[in-house]
């Protein structure tokens, strides 16, 4: 998964920009644990709670599937 690091900073870093695919799931994860709220990374990548929600959620199920590969 090849993500815009540069785009994904500049959001982290306050900047609210569009993001979508692997970029928008690395961003959500990243600022979900920093502590921000669902609403605050809504409004950073311009998304709904709902869209962030999902992409928080998938982002999980697929970094634990991930991390049990490398267990394995």
């Amino acid at each position: 998964m090849t993500v815009d690091t540069f785009a994904i900073e500049l959001v982290l870093d306050g900047t609210p920009m569009n993001l979508t695919g692997p970029d928008l799931e690395a961003a959500v994860l990243a600022l979900a644990d920093r502590g921000h709220t669902y609403q605050t990374i809504a409004d950073r990548c311009r998304k709904t709670e709902g869209q962030i929600r999902r992409t928080l959620d998938a982002g999980r199920k697929r970094a634990k599937a991930a991390a049990r590969q490398v267990t394995a």
